[in-house]
């Protein structure tokens, strides 16, 4: 489980069943824009050097969408 920072305003944690571990901002290249229809919180798309895409999220427009605020478990 990952928590949200305070400062988001949630007590808030994300459960993560499967972790890449920390990344060099340095080894990543933005690919482009975000797609059409994405959702507000996807930012930047990235690839890493293997050519992996990456899909940057702003924690903080997700933390506040409803639907994020209403997962029941």
């Amino acid at each position: 489980m990952i928590s949200l920072h305070a400062a988001l305003g949630v007590n808030a944690v994300l459960w993560i069943d499967r972790l890449q571990g920390l990344r060099n901002p340095a080894m990543f290249h933005e690919l482009g824009d975000t797609p059409a229809g994405a959702p507000a919180y996807f930012t930047r798309r990235l690839i890493d050097h293997q050519g992996l895409p990456w899909q940057e999220l702003d924690l903080q427009i997700l933390a506040a969408k409803p639907e994020f605020l209403a997962i029941a478990a």
